[in-house]
């Protein structure tokens, strides 16, 4: 690959994954290295993917500990009041 970028200053420049992506595009590259395009594509949607997946879980966890947390409360009331009754 350094072959195809045989000046310093745009090797220089690729900050990360991404860059490396956008300079594939950009000379065409991305047709002859198929499969490493192909492979840097997947690392880079499956960072997102993974991230959102995480918040969603996160979320649907915190909202079964609220549930759990408020029926068990309404629940122990209610077991309070009629043992307070009998």
């Amino acid at each position: 690959m350094v072959s195809y970028f045989p000046e310093k200053s745009k090797r220089k420049s690729l900050d990360g994954i991404t860059d490396f992506a956008t300079v594939l595009v950009k000379s065409n590259l991305h047709q002859t290295w198929l499969l490493v395009y192909l492979l840097i594509k997947l690392t880079l949607i499956l960072r997102v993917a993974t991230v959102s997946v995480e918040r969603a879980f996160l979320f649907i966890k915190y909202i079964k500990n609220e549930l759990r947390n408020s029926i068990g409360d309404e629940f122990c009331n209610g077991c309070v009041v009629l043992i307070s009754l009998t």
